[in-house]
């Protein structure tokens, strides 16, 4: 292998050769030489490969995004040249590989699907004995799992994981993190049955490797309790991470932030199990550790989801109080941290206006959501779907404070959005229509109310099923709607179907 000189503008464009070109030019060499020969290639390969990556990273660090993208280009187009010949080998894939993960560091994310469709046809048609092709699908696993489509990854990993056993033994250490990507991926496509027989894969070989007490064990065993209690094997789930927690106590004891962040995880094991105010009481013991004896930040985003957590449990419970100083903390700490304005407040400022609303405090309520939108208008482009958000939640308050002019304005704009960034029968566009229709109702208007429930009522079919419990609730605002009306005929057989419903789930 060598660095080609297509003169300076091509300097970092490398040459790739492939294995046949290779054998051919050998073939008078004998077949250890010729093999010995080509690992030598394969490794000089690798290192080319990963001086190109470093080199093109620290030029994204720097911020010089053009010249970053003039390199990948200008590798790609060298690639190209040599796939419209028919070359398609594993050395191909690897420089595909390489600029599809500079294309993701660059957030081109259309780019990188494009490669990464570009390798997947290469390696169908590469054996798994060569070299680099663990590691090529491995890394598309990471992408794709990045990229948020876990059913592409998965046969990835797979794959890979095959590749590896086959070498290194079932047992081996260097299939961990292989094992708890795999497994991460199953439990996203809903297969936790064999996300769970992975993770214990995984710990049975830390196990034997580091002992029954390594730290390595606390983060398989806290990503294990996540998918027992998601299959309903909360006690297992509990049982795991109390080993966890043994484990962290030991190795650094009972006050590190360490410890608190395991206890919380724990705390969220109780919940599922039903212990909802012992899972109180370990959520604030956690959060408390966390706080005071850890590494983290007050702004860290583990501090703000577990704050959220409990916020949202206490919620639940009817502990408004408790449940409202949470989200005022996550708020007072973001604005301390990022500025008054920031866009990343609107999501705090939300939950806290929720809570205030459930406290029927609907004055405070609307403050806090003018707030929120005014900073999302000034932050994104008019016609934004998460504008709708603050602005449906603020029409819904202004009903609730009987100003229901100012109601109608905002409900009917929140629609407008999203109608044109939803699809028309997603359940958020019936969520406004369903907060427009009874504005509407309360300014007389159901005859312009009418048809918007209608929408509701087919949106909650198509979603959870003609029958659905969410839909009784739907029949009987329709059922005013159409008494109102005057259209007996209609408001009759609608309460045929509520009645129906009403037997059927009285219990």
């Amino acid at each position: 292998m060598r660095r080609s000189n297509f003169g300076k503008n091509n300097q970092n464009v490398l040459s790739l050769s492939t294995r046949s070109t290779q054998m051919e030019l050998k073939r008078s060499l004998p077949l250890n030489d010729e093999l010995k020969e080509y690992a030598r290639d394969i490794n000089e390969l690798g290192d080319q490969l990963h001086e190109l990556f470093i080199q093109v990273q620290q030029i994204i660090e720097t911020g010089d995004e053009g010249t970053a993208r003039e390199l990948i280009d200008a590798n790609y187009e060298s690639i190209a040249e040599q796939l419209e010949m028919g070359i398609k080998g594993v050395e191909q894939a690897a420089m595909l590989d390489i600029l599809a993960q500079l294309h993701m560091s660059l957030s081109d994310f259309k780019a990188t699907k494009n490669l990464l469709e570009q390798i997947k046809e290469i390696l169908a048609g590469v054996g798994n004995h060569e070299p680099l092709v663990d590691t090529i699908l491995e890394h598309m696993g990471t992408m794709y799992t990045a990229l948020e489509e876990p059913e592409e990854a998965l046969p990835l990993y797979t794959r890979s994981l095959g590749i590896q056993e086959a070498v290194l033994g079932k047992n081996s250490p260097l299939l961990v993190n292989l094992l708890l990507r795999l497994a991460n991926t199953y439990n996203a496509v809903d297969e936790g049955h064999k996300s769970i027989q992975l993770y214990h894969q995984a710990i049975t070989i830390l196990e034997r490797r580091k002992g029954s007490e390594s730290e390595d064990l606390v983060l398989p065993l806290t990503h294990l309790s996540h998918v027992l209690i998601e299959e309903g094997e909360v006690e297992e789930a509990e049982n795991s991470l109390h080993r966890a927690l043994g484990i962290m106590e030991k190795l650094h004891g009972e006050n590190d932030g360490r410890v608190g962040a395991v206890t919380c995880v724990l705390a969220r094991a109780l919940c599922a199990k039903g212990k909802v105010n012992d899972a109180v009481d370990l959520y604030k013991k956690g959060l408390q550790i966390m706080e005071r004896n850890g590494n983290l930040s007050l702004d860290d985003p583990v501090l703000e989801t577990t704050r959220t957590d409990l916020a949202e449990l206490l919620h639940v419970l009817g502990r408004e109080e408790e449940s409202r100083l949470l989200w005022e903390q996550n708020l007072l700490i973001k604005e301390e941290a990022l500025g008054r304005d920031h866009p990343s407040l609107a999501v705090h400022l939300q939950n806290l206006a929720t809570c205030y609303a459930l406290s029927k405090k609907f004055e405070k309520c609307e403050y806090i959501l003018r707030r929120s939108l005014r900073i999302l208008s000034a932050s994104l482009v008019p016609d934004a779907q998460e504008i709708s958000f603050p602005m449906l939640s603020l029409a819904t308050t202004l009903y609730h404070l009987e100003r229901h002019r100012e109601a109608e304005d905002l409900a009917q704009e929140a629609l407008r959005i999203r109608e044109a960034s939803f699809d028309k029968q997603s359940p958020l566009v019936g969520e406004a229509c369903d907060c427009l229709a009874l504005i509407q109702h309360a300014l007389g208007k159901d005859d312009e109310a009418e048809p918007l429930m209608w929408r509701v009522l087919q949106i909650q079919e198509k979603e959870f099923g003609y029958d659905c419990p969410e839909v009784m609730s739907t029949l009987e605002m329709l059922m005013v709607f159409l008494g109102n009306l005057g259209k007996k005929r209609e408001k009759s057989l609608l309460r045929q179907r509520l009645m129906k419903l009403q037997t059927k789930y009285k219990d």
